[in-house]
């Protein structure tokens, strides 16, 4: 009785009204605190709809800033008001599973056996920090390869710099009255006037060809010496080296050379065997990811020279043309196919099989639908026993 009039002194006016309102099997249950109490939560709580209630938990999804343990909590609170009895924890479990977005995570825990909500709670705990600590260490990496990109352009400016300042200038050469100047004063014949003329003749034709050769006879531009583009490359008009195929003494009639022709001998080749290729063996493929948001089936080529990442996926990662770095040179296949990359990006990659191994791979970003990766990339994923194997099959 005295906990009643208490309550009555504090609730205010309004619900003072209220409480006047009320009406009672018994007469006397107008003082009993706790029947009070009871009239006001049938006054102010709305009937509980179970139905509705279950259909918010059924349907309430783990949100992208969303932690696993702010998800549990917030279904435990929502399964409070769905009368679930014993099965509360077994189906908080199943709404766990089936409200997380990471489909590797959702498979992981389908594949345990007898899995509880702790457990599962557990597994999702250790994933959720084992990704934050990844990005960690890939945006760490990525930072340090930027640098060491910086590094190396600021150091070929540098030594750009230095060669252009080395170059002599107009001013600097020697003129033809010059020469005349260090001529003798006399010869003691005909003969030595006559070698005179001819070693001179011979020294200034050396300076001029020294700055430049004009229309040169291996590739038919003009460049400086020793720098012809022609050198090291093979005709394909008569298969010999140093000279393209519209210079080749055997063709003289062809003006120009196949445009085709003229990209693979200007630029740098890069090979790779399975641009053509539609079906393999499962044994040849590698899953990996790709800024740890991506998964990439990529194909294991050992005697590829490059690796390659079709725009398709490249434009998957959110990235837009300006993340994207100059080509150096072509891609060829097996079958002289030439595929003209779009650029080149460098971009963090592990093995799914191998997370722990995080490293930087420069791909060439072409518009084909095959990703490749070479040699030198399946090494250092620790790819040995697949590259063998590719090896032996081909």
């Amino acid at each position: 009785m005295k906990k009643a009039f208490i309550l009555l002194n504090r609730i205010g006016d309004r619900a003072l009204k209220i409480y006047n309102n009320f009406t009672y099997e018994n007469p006397e249950d107008n003082i009993n605190c706790k029947k009070i109490l009871e009239k006001f939560d049938e006054r102010f709580i709305p009937t509980k709809n179970v139905t509705y209630e279950r259909h918010v938990f059924f349907t309430r999804n783990k949100k992208s800033n969303e932690s696993f343990d702010e998800y549990v909590t917030e279904l435990r609170q929502l399964a409070n008001t769905c009368d679930f009895g014993q099965l509360t924890d077994s189906l908080i479990r199943d709404r766990l599973i089936l409200g997380i977005q990471d489909k590797e995570i959702k498979d992981r825990l389908l594949k345990e056996k007898d899995l509880t909500l702790t457990k599962a709670a557990e597994i999702c705990r250790i994933e959720e920090t084992t990704a934050v600590q990844l990005t960690q260490i890939i945006t760490k990496n990525e930072a340090r390869t930027n640098q060491e990109m910086e590094d190396v352009n600021l150091t070929n400016r540098r030594m750009a710099n230095v060669y252009k300042n080395q170059q002599p200038s107009t001013s600097q050469r020697w003129s033809k009255n010059e020469y005349q100047n260090q001529r003798p004063t006399s010869y003691n014949n005909h003969n030595n006037r006559t070698r005179w003329q001819r070693d001179e003749t011979t020294n200034t034709n050396k300076l001029s060809i020294q700055k430049l050769i004009k229309n040169c006879s291996k590739c038919g531009s003009s460049h400086k010496i020793n720098m012809c583009p022609a050198f090291r490359k093979i005709c394909t008009t008569c298969n010999k080296p140093n000279h393209f195929s519209r210079c080749c003494r055997k063709n003289i009639n062809v003006i120009e050379a196949n445009a085709q022709e003229e990209v693979r001998e200007m630029l740098d080749e890069m090979y790779i065997n399975n641009v053509n290729v539609t079906n393999g063996n499962n044994r040849w493929y590698e899953k990996c990811m790709i800024q740890n948001k991506l998964v990439v089936n990529f194909r294991l080529d050992s005697g590829a020279d490059c690796n390659i990442l079709p725009l398709s996926y490249f434009t998957k990662l959110g990235h837009g043309y300006s993340k994207l770095n100059k080509p150096i040179g072509i891609v060829s296949s097996v079958t002289d196919e030439i595929i003209k990359p779009i650029g080149v990006c460098t971009l963090p990659i592990c093995a799914i099989k191998d997370q722990n191994v995080v490293i930087m791979i420069e791909f060439n970003v072409v518009n084909i639908n095959k990703p490749i990766l070479g040699l030198n990339a399946c090494l250092k994923l620790n790819l040995k026993e697949l590259i063998q194997l590719n090896k032996h099959c081909q």
